[in-house]
This record gives C-alpha cells, structure tokens and sequence, in this order.
C-alpha cells in the first residue's frame, strides 16, 4: 500500500524554505484530507516488500552496470574471554571461558560474545570510537560499551577506559549546540528466567564520553534528537496504545532543557505521529536524523506461523527526507502526472553481505533463522565523492558498513511536496 496514485493539490500555502545540500528549496504543502475521507486512513509509507523489491532491482541494476558496492563488517579484533568475564562478573548464567588441554589445544568452545548495532564511528577527545551492544550467543541480556579505531591499521578494540552500560542494547550518540555528546541506551529489564520484561530509553550528556551523567529517560526505544539550526527535533519510536507495533513520531524544542523531560510529563499522542507514517503491518524506527532533514532509519515487517508465532523477522535499513518546517515526510511530485511518491527508499539489507556470510553467525536462539534477515541502522558518513557509508547491525551477531550512492542526488528540490 503505498502513496503513488495521489495527486498534488499545491495551495497557496508554502513551508519555510530549507538547505538541502547547500540548496534553497520551498516544498510545497500538498493537502491530502481528500485522501483520508476516501479511503478512512491518512497515506502511508510503502510496504516494507515493496520499498525491498524496488532496492533489489536497483541493485540488480548496479551489479550489471558494474557500480555494486557490497558491504564489509567492521575489522573488529576482540577479547573474547575479557568480554565473557565481564558477562560472568555481572552474574551472567551460562557463560563460560574455552577449555584447552595440556597441549594448549582447544577441547570446549567458549561461549561465543557477539557484538552488533553499533552507533556511527565519532570522534572523542582524539579518539575515533563507536559504541556496541555486546550479548552472549544464545542470549539478548547484553550491554553497551565502547570500541576504539586503530589510526594505523584502521581495526578497532574494545576500550576499557570508556563507561560500559550494563543491561543495555542498541546504543546512538548526537551532538548537542556545543558539540557535547548526548548519549542514549535502550535499557533493558528482565525476570528471574532471563526474560525481557521491560525497555526504555536511557540518555546522558557531558563533556566527553568519560564524562557523561544522567540526563533523562524516555519510554520505549528508539527515541533519537538532533540538533537543527535553531532548534532541537526529537525523534520519537511510540508503540502500544499509541504508535502500534512502532511509528513514527516528533517534537520540536528551543533547546536541550525544553526538550529535558517532556514527554514524561506530556505523554505522546496521535497528534504527535507523523501524517505519513508506517502502514499497521510494518514497524520502524528513525535511527539516524540529520540536521538537514535526511533521516536513515529502519523498516521491518513480521512473518507468522499458522499459530501467529513470530518465525523470522526482516530488517532493511532506510533513507527518508523530512521537511524542517513540519517534520513531515516530503513527496516528489511528477511534473508530468502530478502523481506523489513519498521520498522513502531501502538502502541496505543482509544480502548485502552475503560474500562475508560465514563470518556472520546466526542467533543461538529457538529460531536461528528468526534475525538473520536483518540489518539495523547506526549511523552514516558522508565520503568526498558523492557517496555515503551507512553502519549497520547485521543479523544481531556483527556490525557492517556499506558504501551507497547518496540518495540526495537523485531528488528534484524544485518538485517537493508535504501532507498537511
């Protein structure tokens, strides 16, 4: 279900002009109560199939053409038996270290240590770091920490000297108006058996990484802000009662202190949600915002047994484009039809990392093949040359990053339209 067969009504009204790659543009606002009175929903986001399908023949396309670029993991060398004690330190069950014989020769595997959905790599007093989420194979009890890029060989180490977050999963990291890292975590809790009973949404400010405090907690996951150029945009992951399996959804603040706090005491509302958003199928996430209006972010959808038992689930990292004066998703308009299409594509899936499958293990789980089909946005660098580097979890074992053609270029900013 998707947004191409509507058809743009401008009005007289027009958003405030916006910078998109150094460019000028007045989106202008498309008003589509028509839409909802017909068909007794507002428009949204394409089906996360049909957003793939539409990834799979562009790829197929750039493997012909010869401009395929697949992705890589991370060069990441760790201490396996250093992570597993960390986990047996902190009353972990069933961890335990490799057993060798006197020969020195490996007789019991060790509990294997995964680590997966990474923040982008930033830089942090000198030091090029990113934060990890690392968790025993056949468990998600994990935690948050840090790992540290070699400037001369480019692979990266766990470092002890950064804070590691117990209980912990899926860390971002964003600079606040000075330039300070605001820090986030998924906080996790769990029962007696090792269950997940409970999540939200941790985060810390401070000078430096070494120097974060408390800053405040949020309900559910997800939650990421950035810094505009005179305001903050809270990104927001509702789900439940409001936002369903998971939407998408934002607020606007004058600064860091406003934003402090807020939607403890003003819970989110439908208002809140953006117009277009994910159809009730699908879920998602807004990952990674930009300051200009660009957000890459995740699309997921659900595959059910006959019992309605969740068997696999499938993750493709997305790029979006939002208008800053609204939030909203912006459309392109054709200028021979008029059709809309919102500006929401696939960029990266797990068989884009096919040629290093067997360096990426499955999940030890009941259902190994549950996340395999999954890649998880972190973060992206813009390169020199008109690309970008996307970072990614990949079927919650490693992290992997690959380099696409930077979806900007392919956007008329002359035709862009909003829902209002």
């Amino acid at each position: 279900m998707g947004t191409e067969a509507l058809v743009a009504r401008q009005d007289s009204l027009s958003s405030s002009p916006q910078q998109i790659n150094g460019q000028e543009t007045h989106p202008g606002i498309t008003i589509l109560h028509e839409h909802k009175e017909k068909k007794g929903f507002n428009p949204s986001i394409p089906l996360a199939s049909v957003l793939h399908n539409e990834y799979v023949s562009q790829r197929d396309l750039e493997i012909k053409e010869g401009r395929y670029v697949p992705g890589e993991l991370l060069p990441v060398q760790l201490d396996q038996p250093l992570l597993r004690q960390f986990l047996i330190n902190q009353g972990r069950e069933n961890i335990r270290h490799e057993v060798k014989n006197t020969k020195g020769e490996i007789v019991e595997e060790g509990t294997p240590i995964d680590w997966y959905n990474p923040t982008q790599p930033f830089y942090d007093e000198g030091d090029r770091i990113m934060a990890v989420r690392f968790e025993a194979r056949d468990s998600e009890l994990s935690f948050v920490g840090f790992i540290k890029e070699d400037p001369q060989n480019g692979k990266y180490s766990f470092d002890l000297t950064r804070p590691i977050i117990d209980m912990a999963q899926d860390p971002s990291v964003t600079l606040d108006d000075n330039g300070n890292p605001v820090f986030g975590v998924v906080k996790i809790h769990a029962d007696e058996d090792g269950k997940i009973t409970s999540f939200n949404t941790i985060q810390f400010s401070g000078p430096n990484v070494r120097k974060l405090s408390f800053f405040q907690a949020i309900q559910g996951k997800d939650n990421r802000p950035v810094q505009l150029p005179d305001r903050v945009r809270a990104s927001y992951r509702p789900q439940g009662e409001i936002g369903g399996l998971g939407k998408l959804a934002f607020r606007d603040y004058s600064n860091w202190e406003k934003y402090k706090n807020d939607v403890k005491s003003r819970p989110l509302t439908e208002i809140d949600l953006l117009i277009t958003n994910f159809h009730p199928e699908n879920h998602g996430g807004p990952n990674f915002p930009l300051p200009d209006g660009q957000v890459y972010g995740h699309i997921a959808e659900k595959e059910y047994d006959e019992n309605g038992k969740v068997i696999k689930l499938h993750y493709y990292a997305i790029w979006m484009l939002t208008d800053l004066q609204t939030g909203q998703i912006l459309f392109q308009e054709n200028q021979e039809t008029g059709d809309l299409k919102p500006l929401i594509k696939v960029v990266a899936d797990r068989s884009d990392f096919d040629q290093v499958s067997k360096e990426i293990p499955d999940k030890d789980l009941e259902n190994p093949q549950k996340t395999h089909d999954v890649v998880f946005t972190a973060g992206i660098e813009k390169l020199a040359n008109g690309r970008v580097e996307v970072t990614m979890g990949i079927s919650d074992t490693r992290a992997g990053r690959k380099e696409i053609r930077d979806p900007m270029q392919d956007v008329d900013l002359l035709n862009l339209r909003f829902a209002a």
